[in-house]
């Protein structure tokens, strides 16, 4: 074992931690002389920034970028805005959670009420409640800045409220029977209409006045949520029930551009759309679509359903994993240009998520085993997590232990937490660099923390870890971590009984050492499994959309 902690520190018997960005580490003590608080320590040292003393226990904390504030959240509905650099707390405020936040104005919301405070301070600009309980709310950033958007009320009643940024006041409220969920996406809103569990009509609401623009009722009902919707300038995309296709809609009008027959699922990357289609007897084809002309570029047949897909974005060469009831799951490389096997890999009984950010491609399953017998009848579940030399398609070792997970892979470390244990592997060989016990760990993009008893830990996962330089990195994405045989004989397989051995081959010297910058696995979800944004007032040329009710570039109406 080589890892070595960037440093320790001493901390109160604690239940959890975490980390936030940037670079800091709250350490939250449950129990003290003058009631809860947290601690926040820098990541980068584990020296103490400051002790908050909070009026109910720690809950969580958020980080908004825009006004450069870590918001520290209590079971008792309260939140503490604090600077991340000094850890001085600024201002404190009633309310549940925090959502977007501008460099003047931060949104917080509880219940059925939103506060717009004044970044700077704290103070109340305005108050508005809502016709139901707030379930999310969307950024004035990513629609102009004029009108907050909050979905609100339960999966069965759920609605769109529109209100004024600046005053709180409402200026919307979009209300239908039957509307399974809202997709946001830009200028885009997509209210997606139900009947028993099916989607039967896609509605696009201005996002202005929350008015409908268009519907659209689909000719095969199917389960369509927003893993099996693609917004794109020139056109919607709607992925139905198994093999029925992929609607193509205009999406200033709703008119149906084309429906692409026999497809199920669909995915864009690097501007291509993928789509599977049935092919001979007991084949798959996975098909690449030019968006454009909505022409196949080419096609590639596999003898397995498909399980999982992730993209070499340096080579764009992608991966494909698959498998049979009957036969082993398969790791495919395919040339991105033409379709082209470049080989194939047998590994295990049940693998549908890959990592090909970095060499090797890791190949796992993200069920555990109780649940892929569950979901599946698949009784041969298998969480092995395979290592597959990219260049050559040969799995280069394996790693069991329980129902081992992958939490977290850099280019260097694969972290796996199993029932109280993380390890930590050398990503190039499969060696156990790290085996502690724990009580609680976090990560970020290229470092680990971690708890044990009264011991914090704070562990590099890169050569130059972002979280250990000074500050860290300040970025908006501060949500909780949420992580989800071989036939080759020069194979190394770590268990637990032989994790320290070093009879282990590594990869020759001729290994593809590239670090592409995509690489995570996107789950092929069909749209039956229900799993994978226009005139007199700004002049713009209409073009093919003249006979559009409203202006696509300022949403002037045209119909009056």
């Amino acid at each position: 074992m080589t890892l070595t902690a960037e440093w320790e520190r001493d901390v109160e018997r604690t239940a959890r931690i975490r980390y936030c960005r940037p670079g800091v580490v709250c350490v939250p003590i449950p129990e003290s002389e003058d009631g809860p608080a947290v601690r926040l320590l820098s990541a980068a040292t584990g020296t103490e920034r400051s002790s908050i003393e909070l009026s109910r226990g720690f809950r969580g904390a958020v980080y908004r970028e825009a006004p450069d504030l870590l918001f520290v959240l209590t079971t008792g509905d309260d939140v503490y805005a604090v600077d991340p650099e000094t850890g001085e707390t600024q201002w404190e405020a009633n309310a549940a959670s925090v959502g977007p936040a501008t460099e003047d104005m931060v949104y917080t919301y509880g219940g059925s009420t939103v506060w717009a405070v004044r970044a700077v301070d704290g103070t109340r600009e305005w108050t508005a409640v809502l016709p139901d309980a707030v379930s999310s709310v969307h950024s004035p950033d990513r629609l102009d800045g004029e009108t907050l958007r909050l979905t609100v009320g339960d999966h069965r009643d759920t609605s769109l409220v529109g209100i004024d940024a600046d005053t709180g006041t409402e200026r919307f409220h979009h209300q239908s029977p039957d509307v399974k969920e809202y997709l946001v996406d830009g200028r885009t809103i997509l209210a997606l209409v139900e009947d028993e569990y099916q989607v039967q009509e896609v509605v696009r609401i201005d996002e202005r006045t929350g008015g409908e623009q268009w519907s659209h009722t689909l000719a095969d009902p199917g389960n369509v949520d927003q893993d099996t919707v693609e917004v794109r300038d020139d056109a919607i995309y709607l992925g139905t029930a198994e093999d029925d296709g992929i609607t193509v809609l205009d999406p200033v009008t709703g008119r149906l551009i084309e429906t692409l027959s026999g497809y199920n699922g669909l995915f864009f990357d690097s501007g291509m759309l993928y789509s599977t289609k049935n092919g001979a007897v007991d084949s798959l084809e996975l098909h690449a679509i030019d968006p454009e002309t909505r022409r196949v570029a080419w096609r590639t047949g596999i003898d397995h359903q498909l399980a999982g897909i992730a993209f070499d974005g340096e080579s764009e060469d992608l991966y494909l994993s698959g498998g049979g009831e009957d036969e082993p799951s398969t790791v495919y490389r395919i040339n991105g240009a033409t379709g082209q096997v470049r080989w194939e890999c047998p590994i295990g009984e049940t693998v549908d998520s890959m990592l090909a950010e970095a060499s090797p491609l890791l190949a796992h399953s993200s069920l555990h085993p109780m649940m892929a017998e569950m979901f599946s009848g698949d009784d041969r579940a298998d969480q092995s997590i395979y290592a597959i030399d990219k260049r050559r398609g040969r799995a280069v070792w394996n790693f069991s232990a329980g129902s081992a997970d992958v939490s977290a892979a850099t280019d260097r470390h694969v972290v796996i937490p199993d029932d109280g244990k993380l390890f930590v592997l050398d990503r190039d060989d499969g060696r156990i660099e790290l085996e502690v016990d724990y009580d609680d760990y976090d990560l970020d993009a290229d470092a680990l923390f971690s708890v044990t008893g009264t011991t914090l830990s704070a562990y590099p996962l890169s050569e130059t870890s972002a979280a250990f330089s000074a500050g860290g990195a300040a970025t908006d994405d501060d949500g909780d971590t949420a992580i989800y045989d071989d036939t080759e004989t020069a194979t190394r397989e770590t268990d637990l009984g032989a994790a320290n051995t070093s009879a282990t081959e590594r990869r020759s010297e001729d290994d593809d050492e590239t670090s592409p910058s995509e690489g995570a696995t996107r789950a092929f979800v069909s749209s039956d499994s229900g799993s994978p944004s226009f005139c007199p007032g700004c002049g713009t040329d209409l073009g093919s959309h003249s006979d559009a009710s409203f202006c696509p570039d300022c949403g002037t109406s045209l119909t009056d």
